[in-house]
Formats: C-alpha cells, structure tokens, sequence
C-alpha cells in the first residue's frame, strides 16, 4: 500500500510542476498575441516571430519547480530502474515525468552547462549501484534525502504557485515508502525518518512564506 501511495503523490507532485508551467507558458503567449493584435500585424512571417520571441521569453523566465540536481537524479535512477525492470510501467510514467520536469528544469536555467554531463555520470553510477546487494532502495532513499535538503536548501527560488501543494504531495509520497520499505534496513528508516522531518520543516517554511507572485532565480 504504501508503495502505491508513494507512486500516486510523487506522479500529482511532477504534473503539478508540469501543468504549472504550462499555464505559465499560456499567459506569456498570450500577452504576446495580445500585443500582436494591437499592433495589427498578423500574417503568417510575424506569428512566426511570435513563436520565435515566445521562445526567448521562455529561456529568459527564470522559474524551477523541483530542483535541477534532484531532477537529474531521479531521472537517472529511473533510466537504469525501467532497463532493469523491463519497462514496467510505473517506473515508465515515472521516467516520463522526469523527462518532462527535466526539459522545463533546463529551459529555465541556461547557465549550468554541466548538466547533461551529470546526467551521463549518474547514469553510469547507478548502474553500478543497483548491482550491489540492496543498492537500488538505499539509493533511492538516498536520493529522497538529496531532494529534500535541496528543496529546503533553494526555497527562495522556486516558483511559487504549486510550491505548498508540491510541497505536501513529495511528503505523503516520501512518507508511503518510508511505511512500505522501513523493515527492510535501519539504514532505509534512519533515512527515511530524516527526510519526513526535512520534508516537515520545508512545507511550514511554504506555509509561513506564501507569495502571490512567482519567485524566480535572479
């Protein structure tokens, strides 16, 4: 059950991150078309234009949801976990997700070149930790610790519409592993009870801090 809880709110977190930027996404458009009709220029060449400044607009708005280093992770933990699992399809919707979040992640943050690069070599090391014996819990538990120190680590920049719900889902999500997976190993409890506290501690930093605009990297 708890496994199934963990799955459920860890895929709302992603499409809360998603569907909030799309929404982001559709208001700067739309300002933009607003512009163009003002100016009454709409022929095929200048909405082609409009495409093109959209973009720009996009790669100059600095807006993250979940941070990059922790989406890089996931994703790549997730990459070797479908190749082992044969495509099973939770850990599937999982990778999708991350793809998702991962491609708005790096849109937004233009100046961390690195990443791809980070993303290759956490590829590689968790293909080597899944071979050790209770590597692949342990390390998405360790993954889950990263994670929420992350988040409480970068609260300022994350964007703030969908901040406190992301906030709440990536706990009870965190949480339904920690109850599924505790017995297994202290090493899964001792981990898995940190991250519900780090977890606690950033949804009432969200809570005392609500904004009503987007917070975004300067």
């Amino acid at each position: 059950m708890g496994d199934q809880i963990n799955f459920l709110f860890w895929t709302i977190t992603y499409w809360i991150a998603i569907i909030t930027e799309l929404r982001f996404a559709a208001k700067d458009w739309t300002i933009l078309t607003n512009k163009q009709r003002k100016k009454k220029s709409e022929n095929y060449i200048q909405n082609d234009s409009i495409f093109l400044q959209f973009l720009l607009l996009q790669f100059q708005k600095k807006r993250i949801y979940i941070p990059l280093q922790s989406v890089i992770l996931n994703l790549s933990w997730e990459i070797i976990s479908v190749l082992e699992d044969s495509f099973y399809w939770m850990n599937l919707i999982w990778l999708i997700s991350e793809a998702v979040i991962f491609l708005i992640s790096y849109l937004h943050i233009q100046k961390q070149k690195n990443r791809i690069l980070f993303l290759f070599l956490s590829v590689a090391l968790f293909h080597f930790i899944f071979e050790i014996n209770a590597g692949k819990l342990v390390s998405s538990f360790v993954i889950d610790i990263i994670m929420a120190v992350s988040f409480l680590a970068e609260r300022r920049r994350i964007a703030e519409p969908g901040r406190l719900p992301i906030a709440y889902t990536k706990w009870i999500g965190d949480l339904g592993a920690l109850f599924h997976y505790a017995h297994l190993s202290i090493a899964v409890l001792i981990i898995g009870i940190s991250v519900a506290i780090i977890n606690f501690l950033y949804i009432l930093w969200c809570t005392m801090n609500k904004k009503k605009n987007t917070v975004v990297l300067k």
